[in-house]
């Protein structure tokens, strides 16, 4: 027998019941979000979110995170830290959009409570809307988006409406269903288990159900994948810009690198990538336009297959992180081509009361040079690397390359350039990061080759950079002894890194060996450590082995 007569009515909604299926069907919406992108460019809510909420928050927070993230990946041999912490920025926003998930499907089960009935699919739906705008609000929503805004909003409406239907739906079916029957209740439960049965493959296939039709509403919408990567630049009717590869670890002037060490020129699909999103800015070069306008006389606009028939500059350089640890990995040596800022400042023809050079990211991040530093003729905007169009993660179509300085001052996705009379602090000087950004010295050991040693002499390997001032010397002490100097191998050009190699001879047992450099100017390298915030990390590299 049931309990009492009452006991048969729908029972109230359950806010847990409402965080439970709000939570299973946002993990479907994200599964169509991100398993999606393999075969279809679809846009990534829980990405763009994410993004937007990192850009609220405080500086310290922020830089907290960023150092946590670079100490921890550092630390872990044969992993990349830039493409770890990339990972766990993705897997922070995919918890953050579960989290918000269940939160969406207690406020459905809230007012359903206060209006004391089940909620309904109409219910669901409408309160769906209010996140559903929320997301289409956000700053340029379509990234990664081919097909333009339009086309995503429909998809996105549709996958968060549904959403909220069906959760709604869950929530009033699970309010109908009977309670437990008492102890001595009679077979006439078996209906009653079925009905939980059916009630737990309703969820389940209605989870299926919405990813299922996300994903083919998105197939229908987008078509195949046609997300501008670094080989699609060169696409769309805009001409292939090349350039002149470079060998990696070639010999010169007998120099021949410890087998080990890193390549002269980092290949493209190495190169480190550090930047504010999760999200990867994409383009179609046929509709990107480079606008230069502020305190200038000739204000233009400028097309990818225009900006490809100026006159261009190639240019080994060497580029690295501010956020790179100690001998970290954050840094990286290519050829650039593309066209002399000063070449564009000229066209314009800035006025004398211009003090600094601002970019416009697509992404929104914005920085700025002092019009020395734009006005140099090395800096460049660059729209190759290595022989091949500007990759989309790297900065597609074009990005800048200015000596001297970390890349937090090397905007990536510029689409405008801004003559300023006054100075303006960047994404990273609002969170506390030093405004000039001016690259340390460092020097790094690569490998101790003991497996390559000869009658005990240990071949040991690595590179050393000061940006524009050069290297004038590097020196490799044992065990705390006296520092001995090493073997240059000439640098490519003026602003790459430098190879060197040091042939140890060798004592059995456990070693260290630390190295430190001297620039072009005689300035010792910095042995006092120092935290990657404000200006860049400093500090001797040591390494130990067993011989």
């Amino acid at each position: 027998m049931l309990d009492t007569p009452a006991a048969t009515t729908p029972r109230k909604v359950s806010l847990l019941a409402g965080a439970i299926f709000g939570f299973v069907i946002t993990a479907a919406a994200s599964a169509v979000f991100f398993l999606g992108n393999i075969f279809v460019t679809l846009p990534q809510p829980y990405l763009e979110l994410f993004d937007r909420v990192a850009r609220l928050i405080p500086g310290a927070l922020i830089t907290f995170g960023i150092d946590t993230m670079v100490a921890i990946f550092s630390r872990i041999p044969g992993v990349a830290t830039d493409q770890a912490s990339k990972a766990a920025e993705q897997a922070l926003a995919v918890i953050l959009f579960l989290i918000l998930g269940a939160v969406f499907g207690m406020l459905v089960a809230a007012f359903c409570r206060a209006a004391r009935r089940a909620p309904g699919a109409y219910l669901g739906a409408g309160l769906a809307l209010i996140p559903a705008v929320g997301l289409l609000l956000l700053e340029r929503f379509n990234t990664g988006a081919p097909n333009g805004p339009f086309t995503t909003s429909v998809w996105v409406l549709f996958v968060v409406v549904v959403a909220g239907m069906v959760i709604g739906t869950l929530l009033e079916a699970h309010a109908s269903i009977k309670p437990k029957l008492v102890p001595d209740a009679t077979p006439s439960d078996v209906p009653l288990n079925r009905a939980r049965r059916r009630f737990l493959l309703q969820t389940s296939g209605s989870a299926a159900a919405v990813a299922i039709a996300g994903y083919g509403l998105g197939r229908l919408l987008y078509g195949q994948n046609t997300g501008v990567s670094g080989a699609a630049v060169a696409s769309g009717g805009s001409g292939m810009p090349t350039a002149t590869p470079m060998p990696a670890n070639a010999p010169a002037g007998g120099f021949v690198a410890v087998p080990g060490t890193r390549l002269e020129v980092t290949p493209n699909d190495q190169f480190y990538r550090v930047d504010i999103n999760t999200v990867v800015p994409t383009f179609d070069p046929a509709q990107w336009r480079l606008t230069v306008a502020g305190e200038v006389d000739g204000a233009f606009i400028i097309n990818y297959d225009e900006l490809l028939k100026l006159p261009s500059v190639e240019m080994d350089a060497t580029l690295e992180c501010i956020s790179n640890p100690v001998g970290g990995g954050l840094i990286s040596s290519t050829r650039w081509k593309g066209v002399t800022l000063k070449s564009i400042l000229e066209k314009a023809k800035i006025r004398s009361n211009v003090k600094e050079i601002k970019f416009y990211s697509f992404d929104g991040y914005t920085e700025s040079l002092p019009l020395e530093s734009a006005m140099d003729e090395r800096t460049l905007l660059a729209y190759a690397t290595n022989g091949e169009p500007l990759r989309s993660e790297h900065g597609a179509p074009l990005r800048l390359f200015t000596p001297n300085r970390y890349g937090m001052k090397n905007p990536k996705w510029i689409e405008k350039i801004e003559a300023i009379p006054d100075t303006h602090n960047g994404y990273w000087e609002d969170r506390g990061w030093n405004k000039d950004a001016f690259v340390k010295s460092t020097s790094i050991i690569d490998v101790i080759a003991v497996e390559n040693a000869k009658d005990m002499t240990v071949p040991v390997g690595g590179i050393a950079f000061a940006g524009s001032r050069g290297i004038a010397k590097v020196e490799v002490s044992a065990d705390g002894g006296e520092w001995q100097p090493v073997t240059l191998k000439e640098p490519l050009a003026p602003l790459t890194w430098v190879l060197w190699r040091y042939d140890w001879v060798a004592t059995k047992g456990y070693h260290t060996l630390t190295v430190r450099c001297t620039d072009g100017k005689g300035a010792l390298q910095i042995q006092q450590e120092a935290p990657l915030h404000p200006d860049g990390a400093s500090g001797y590299v040591s390494q130990s082995k067993m011989v």
